[in-house]
């Protein structure tokens, strides 16, 4: 018995992309973004307001929580789940995708609707992209008894960002969380965080299975005008997403066994 990855040939549940500007969003433009929702509606009907509370300390060192608003439109699925969600709040766009059906139709999808709804904005020249995130949450299933549970079929178990004691362990109940920087070395690349969280779980009927929470965050070595950047159509963001795609491709190569790797369609 061994894992299996839970979408037959990829373990994909959900992807997101995600911008961080310098500032939040202004009443305005999120008014300004819901009013645009019927360029977009065919792709997501449902549009609705969020609530917020942003956390800050003061100079005493006191918490501070801030309440604000933002804008939501969503897709669901047949079953009443999520398939795709477009949301802004805080100083946050986000895109996620919750029915993954390969990088070269959900990263042009994404792209489409973040140029949508952020041309709509009309943001204004102090606002700047900080960061762009990628993150995807991938789940393996165990498919044989709890007492054969083997982690060594998913894990590669000489991966230096692996602890040893997590092959040492019988129990299918676990967790592992790490994360560095890389510093960047070319376009508009500072330095990068990659973070890795592993969950070992089990359902409601005692099946054991492990979610992986991958993603990768480039900090931008200069802060991208989001004014020049909507105007070029994102075109230098939907690049940097596509090299966040191969990086985590690449890392998730060093990461999961060698039979996981031929499952999940990850070969070189």
């Amino acid at each position: 018995m061994s894992f299996s990855p839970v979408a037959g040939h990829h373990a994909i549940i959900e992807v997101v992309f995600e911008l961080a500007f310098s500032r939040p969003w202004s009443g305005e433009e999120l008014q300004k973004i819901e009013a645009a929702h019927p360029e977009w509606e065919d792709d997501l009907p449902r549009s609705s307001k969020t609530q917020t509370h942003k956390l800050t300390m003061d100079n005493g060192g006191t918490p501070v929580w801030t309440p604000g608003n933002g804008v939501a439109f969503e897709s669901f699925q047949r079953n009443g789940q999520v398939a795709w969600r477009m949301m802004f709040e805080n100083n946050i766009a986000v895109v996620n995708c919750l029915v993954y059906d390969g990088w070269r139709n959900v990263c042009p999808t994404s792209i489409r609707l973040l140029r949508s709804a952020l041309n709509s904005a009309n943001i204004g020249g102090d606002q700047h992209i900080n960061s762009i995130s990628l993150q995807y949450i991938n789940a393996f299933a165990w498919e044989g008894p709890i007492e054969e549970y083997q982690i060594s079929d998913l894990l590669r178990d000489n991966c230096r960002e692996l602890p040893a004691a997590i092959f040492d362990r019988s129990s299918h109940l676990w967790h592992q969380y790490s994360g560095w920087f890389e510093q960047g070395d070319n376009g508009i690349a500072g330095r990068t965080l990659k973070k890795v969280h592993f969950d070992g779980l089990e359902d409601l009927n005692g099946a054991a299975h492990v979610r992986c929470d991958a993603t990768l965050r480039r900090d931008c070595a200069t802060p991208v005008n989001a004014k020049f950047a909507i105007k070029n159509e994102l075109a230098q963001i939907e690049e940097t997403f596509s090299d966040l795609h191969l990086e985590l491709k690449a890392l998730m190569r060093t990461l999961l066994s060698d039979g996981m790797v031929g499952k999940v369609s990850l070969g070189e």
